[in-house]
């Protein structure tokens, strides 16, 4: 019985281990803060990869303000393993950032990667923390959310409330 339980844990082991195409490092790292609004994502993988199969629909980058990043350029370096994805459009101060890689992405055998997902915050302008003129907004009854966004792309937060009403 125990032989039998040996194998089962070792064939178990190898068929993690050899299916494996898995991300060894991000940059920025995941849950990074204070990272700059030019920087590149920066993902080392363990195996090398297919260069056709990185396109924009196998690697997602999404900011919370600027959105879908689907104008980049993106190159992979088979010595190293690593890919770079330059998006043409910097990314917004004080977002988050969502970088995702599907199973769209092939190895050169043409196996999928395991699919992999991180976060991470692009830095604010640091300001001098004086807030002379003040202004108390009113977002009436019924509030049950207020985002703040650079909606108009002026560069400066603008804000927008849910409201919830039973009539």
């Amino acid at each position: 019985m125990r032989y039998v339980f040996s194998l089962f844990a070792l064939s178990c082991f190898y068929v993690l281990v050899s299916s494996g195409q898995q991300v060894i490092s991000v940059t920025p790292a995941s849950n990074d803060i204070d990272v700059e609004q030019s920087a590149n994502v920066l993902i080392v993988f363990n195996v090398g990869l297919n260069s056709f199969t990185l396109t924009n629909n196998s690697i997602r980058v999404i900011g919370s303000q600027s959105g879908i990043h689907n104008s980049a350029s993106i190159s992979f370096d088979s010595i190293s393993n690593r890919l770079t994805f330059d998006p043409d459009i910097d990314f917004k101060n004080g977002e988050e950032i969502t970088v995702s890689l599907t199973n769209g992405i092939q190895d050169k055998n043409g196996n999928s990667i395991v699919p992999y997902s991180w976060r991470f915050l692009v830095k604010t302008n640091h300001g001098n923390s004086s807030f002379v003129n003040t202004q108390n907004l009113t977002a009436g009854s019924f509030t049950r959310s207020i985002v703040a966004a650079d909606f108009d792309g002026n560069g400066s937060n603008d804000f927008c409330c849910c409201k919830w009403n039973i009539e």
